[in-house]
């Protein structure tokens, strides 16, 4: 990446607040139904925390992409952290969690989600995959009413070591892209591990 700031920065930045975001609200829901009332003070002293002023305002513009990868891996962890020290303490909270968010999919849906193509930009452009570098996702097919990708590498496993295995982050990704499908004329399909489809329902 570059020696100063431009438009992808910025779209990793917001990335990773969405990601921080997914984190805060599953924190509040356990706050609400008292599972863990430290949980916040847990993984803001045990993984630290996630910047959230303007970009321009926080980031190391002497290392940039140094930066960016610490703050992804501060929200990666904390997401794992949260969601497996709730699950191992009672896995039947795994429904609730899915069910916020997929409510959170619904609510950050936007009218562009018309085509399959519409929604697949939408969805590399809002949910976090490491840096662009990666390029964990490449399109294996792409026509009128259907699009077919796959996920080269998982960039997430490696934060997901707190007893949870990362099949469940994987989870919480598809519950988000259902919700944000929801009320739309679009399905979702995981066809495998890797292979996933969106494509209009006639």
């Amino acid at each position: 990446m570059s020696a100063f700031l431009a438009p992808i920065h910025f779209r990793v930045y917001d990335k990773i607040q969405r990601l921080e975001n997914i984190t805060q609200e599953i924190l509040e829901l356990a706050k609400s139904k008292s599972w863990n009332s430290n949980m916040k003070d847990e993984v803001d002293n045990n993984i630290g925390t996630v910047e959230n002023d303007k970009l321009d305002k926080v980031i190391d513009t002497s290392n940039i992409h140094g930066w960016l990868s610490e703050q992804i891996r501060v929200a990666e962890k904390r997401l794992a952290y949260v969601v497996s020290h709730l699950l191992l303490d009672d896995k039947s909270r795994k429904d609730d969690i899915f069910s916020l968010v997929e409510s959170i999919g619904e609510r950050i849906s936007t009218s562009d989600l018309q085509t399959p193509k519409d929604a697949y930009e939408i969805i590399e452009a809002s949910l976090l995959d490491g840096m662009p570098c990666d390029r964990v996702s490449e399109i294996m097919e792409s026509e009128e009413g259907r699009v077919l990708w796959k996920r080269r590498i998982d960039v997430h496993e490696e934060f997901w070591s707190y007893g949870i295995p990362v099949d469940v982050y994987h989870d919480i990704r598809e519950c988000l892209i259902r919700g944000m499908l929801k009320k739309t004329n679009l399905r979702f399909e995981k066809q495998n591990e890797k292979t996933f489809l969106i494509e209009e329902v006639k």
